[in-house]
């Protein structure tokens, strides 16, 4: 079994290359460094090989797993939409997002505002009774509140047969 690690261009680290030799210089079972058995002093030591890297004089390694991951599908952060990784910092200059007009405080992209909106708990709406002269203009929440005692809305069954 091997290990690889893909690291930072100024990291340190070692990879774990999996076969433990015995004191004879036998191979014995792999295991990942997790499971090491305990060992006392009487006995014999196993060596786990370890292959100790410096990734800042390797350049050639970080280039090549950067060169790999470009092709992966990721989300942007910010708008929810699918690009490559290698697209993501070109669309992230792009993709810009504002303040809810509304006044929730929630970022919103572009792309987003109107479904944003559709569901925006700051909307301010026109009570249902405005076309019965209800002038109250509230957030959903309030509307929720005000519409069971607004007097328009009750007489707006009245109203409509009068109209007919």
């Amino acid at each position: 079994e091997s290990y690889y690690v893909i690291a930072a261009s100024n990291a340190v680290g070692c990879i774990w290359l999996g076969e433990p030799h015995g004191k004879e210089g036998g191979l014995l079972p792999a295991a990942p460094p997790s499971s090491v058995p305990q060992v006392s002093r009487a006995e014999p030591q196993l060596r786990w090989p370890r292959l100790c890297v410096d990734f800042r004089d390797n350049i050639h390694v970080n280039r090549m797993a950067m060169k790999m991951t470009e092709k992966l599908v990721v989300y942007c952060p910010r708008c929810n939409d699918q690009i490559t990784r290698a697209d993501l910092e070109a669309h992230l200059s792009k993709c810009i997002v504002k303040e809810c007009p509304a006044g929730c405080g929630a970022l919103i992209a572009p792309k987003q505002l109107q479904r944003h909106l559709d569901g925006c708990s700051a909307r301010i709406e026109a009570c249902t009774g405005a076309p019965y002269c209800c002038t109250r203009q509230l957030t959903k929440a309030q509307l929720l509140q005000h519409q069971p005692n607004c007097k328009f809305v009750h007489a707006k069954p009245e109203l409509e047969k009068r109209r007919e």
